[in-house]
């Protein structure tokens, strides 16, 4: 990745977490595309949370992947 941007994975998961030069943070969903995806939808801001907050939170989507996934795979269009 580039300077300021990390893949964390636990199995088959996997999110990028990514800071601007001014300092904000962001967590995506999928890869930055050529690590120039900034696109608001495909990102959440955390910004304004504490690393214990954001680590908390990255643990609990890391936690909850099994249930996404099958929700998605159960509810996509086809």
């Amino acid at each position: 990745m580039n300077d300021g941007s990390y893949k964390l994975s636990n199995g088959m998961a996997s999110l990028y977490l990514s800071e601007t030069d001014s300092g904000d943070v962001f967590l995506y969903f999928f890869p930055p595309k050529g690590y120039g995806n900034r696109r608001a939808a495909c990102r959440i801001d955390l910004t304004d949370y504490g690393t214990d907050a954001a680590a908390y939170f990255i643990a609990t989507v890391f936690d909850s992947y099994n249930r996404i996934a099958d929700y998605y795979e159960t509810n996509k269009r086809t």
